[in-house]
């Protein structure tokens, strides 16, 4: 596997990788290599290294606080976003729509309103039919993040620390982390100032690389979360355990059955699922979640199997370019699952 990644390293596929794979009780794979940062000065990556996770916020904050609340009695999957927030126009959109990425809403539009981001999000018109097509939408699971916020009276930074995090021992994760190491990311936002972003100066480190998440003060349901392998490795984990007191084992159970459409994009609430070329490769069990993250990130869970994989790299660094981690990303996880097995209990 090391010399694997080295391989990724020097395709230019991302300057630097921390893998970790495991199962509920140890970790098989431990793994730092490359640099954390390249420009203007090159940096050792090392598995204590912080990343800037991006839409994995969107299924270790945003699902599970959703799920939370369900389990506290505050709300129905099919319950309409507008009943918890009314400046939402759309009264057709449910909870589960926004989860499944079904609303209907855009997959992503700048917010170009700065003084007010918000107002960005209340006029969004929809794009679909709610409920009929698949598409990945940024914007539900900012809409979701305001959902969490409202009900609770706090913000979504300090229901994850509360709910999520604290009794986990996830100690080095949250937004807007004030201690590195770091991974850099882009210099800049010169991928987002193309799409009309307002420009940002220097090599992001802490600072998330998101602009919808940055306008809204770092704090967002689709991305702002910081965190290092070690502790995603400890969120994967939860899971494995059906959800070791955070959620209740058929909430759990939830999050890995099919809530999309037939012949659509395979999606559970908030995760995705095994499917044609799924970026967690051939080797996972139907019984299996995943995410990826703009930066490079990505975590999958096997509950089938017991195993999960954290894969994080800093592929915007220093510029968005290469997509070769598109590929190495499933070759990744078909080694990593296979020598787990291998090496057995």
């Amino acid at each position: 596997m090391e010399d694997f990644l080295k391989e990724g390293i020097d395709k230019g596929a991302f300057p630097g990788v921390v893998l970790v794979a495991g199962s509920l009780e140890k970790d098989y794979i431990s793994l730092a290599l490359g640099h954390a940062e390249i420009e203007p000065e090159k940096r050792e990556m090392t598995e204590e290294i912080i990343f800037d996770l991006a839409s994995l916020t969107k299924v270790m904050v945003t699902t599970p606080l959703i799920l939370f609340l369900l389990e506290q009695g505050e709300l129905r999957l099919d319950d309409p976003a507008s009943y918890f927030r009314e400046e939402f126009q759309h009264k057709e959109v449910t909870i589960r729509h926004l989860l499944t990425h079904t609303s209907g809403l855009p997959a992503h539009k700048l917010f170009t309103n700065i003084s007010n981001p918000l107002e960005n999000l209340w006029k969004l018109e929809l794009e679909n039919e709610p409920g009929n097509v698949v598409n990945y939408s940024c914007m539900g699971f900012i809409l979701l993040g305001k959902i969490i916020e409202k009900i609770m009276g706090k913000t979504l930074a300090e229901s994850a620390q509360e709910i999520i995090f604290a009794p986990l021992g996830m100690a080095k994760t949250g937004f807007n982390p004030e201690k590195g190491p770091f991974a850099a990311t882009e210099l800049g936002n010169e991928f987002e100032q193309k799409k009309g972003a307002q420009p940002r100066e220097g090599i992001m480190r802490g600072v998330v690389h998101d602009g919808n998440a940055y306008s809204l003060g770092g704090i967002a349901g689709n991305a702002g979360l910081f965190g290092p392998a070690g502790d995603i490795a400890r969120f994967a984990r939860m899971f494995l355990a059906q959800g070791e007191g955070i959620l209740a084992p058929s909430t759990v159970e939830m999050m890995f059955t099919l809530q999309t459409p037939p012949y659509q994009e395979r999606r559970s609430l908030g995760w995705c699922l095994p499917g044609p070329f799924s970026s967690g490769g051939d080797l996972l069990s139907p019984k299996a979640i995943g995410h990826t993250g703009f930066t490079g990130t990505s975590l999958w869970i096997d509950w089938e199997k017991k195993k999960f994989v954290v894969l994080l790299t800093n592929r915007v660094h220093p510029r968005v370019s290469s997509t070769e981690h598109i590929r190495m990303r499933p070759l990744i996880h078909n080694r990593g699952l296979a020598e787990m097995e291998k090496q057995g209990d």
